[in-house]
């Protein structure tokens, strides 16, 4: 009987300390979550690093770090974390997986990498060809490799599934600008202003597309609007002074 309750007190004992363990996980989750929303991704880093020593297998806790690193232009540490995620449980694909492959495309696309981001796109695209970031930066990847062609495919069937993106008109805009299609440059890069007027580059731009097909005028109003936005640099007053008597 003594040792009936002593088990019975032990095991009150343990589930209390277990619930007191849990609550304090979810105050330092939620404290790392309000660092990284504030901004603070070095603070949210160091307690994500705290709350992964205790639970190394937390798939959100490593896709948060990964973020944060991200947010730190930290690529090869957000590509390491999101590597950690596939590797937890390879026969099951989660949506932590699934966040996973299309980290590893960006981080990789930014590493200029572009063969690699591609392979995880297309790895992730077969689980959701209707993610607009996908096409973005599969658009985005292509055009930094001069295969314009590709580009525009990819830009083309990013701006079907969000016609609301003006950085997705932009990319558009400078695929067609380098393939010498100068007209459509010229109509995404509407596009892009027109859901944005203040979009600064996208004047840049257009201004070069105008000046190669003669049309001056327009090609020095979009230089002028360039700089009524802050644009000062040499690039645009040589452009300027170049075209605009």
């Amino acid at each position: 009987m003594k040792r009936l309750l002593l088990w019975v007190i032990t095991l009150t004992l343990c589930q209390g300390c277990q619930a007191q363990s849990q609550q304090e996980q979810l105050k330092e989750f939620s404290a790392a979550e309000q660092a990284l929303s504030a901004g603070n991704s070095q603070e949210a880093i160091r307690r994500f690093d705290a709350i992964l020593k205790n639970g190394p297998e937390s798939e959100r806790a490593l896709l948060l770090r990964c973020k944060a690193k991200y947010k730190l232009q930290d690529y090869q540490g957000a590509i390491k974390d999101a590597q950690q995620i596939l590797a937890i449980n390879p026969t099951v694909f989660s949506e932590q997986d699934y966040l996973a492959l299309l980290n590893l495309g960006i981080c990789n696309n930014n590493l200029r990498q572009f063969e690699q981001a591609r392979q995880y796109f297309l790895q992730a695209q077969k689980a959701d060809s209707t993610d607009v970031r996908i096409s973005e930066g599969l658009g985005y990847g292509f055009l930094e490799e001069h295969d314009f062609a590709r580009a525009i495919k990819n830009f083309s069937h990013a701006v079907e599934i969000n016609p609301a993106s003006k950085t997705i008109f932009y990319g558009l805009g400078k695929s067609y600008l380098h393939a010498n299609k100068y007209p459509e440059a010229i109509k995404a890069y509407d596009q892009a202003i027109k859901l944005d007027p203040t979009y600064a580059v996208a004047y840049q731009n257009r201004a070069s597309a105008k000046y190669l097909i003669q049309d001056l005028n327009g090609c020095c109003a979009d230089l002028k609007r360039c700089e009524e936005l802050g644009v000062n640099n040499t690039q645009v007053a040589a452009f300027r002074e170049k075209v605009c008597h």
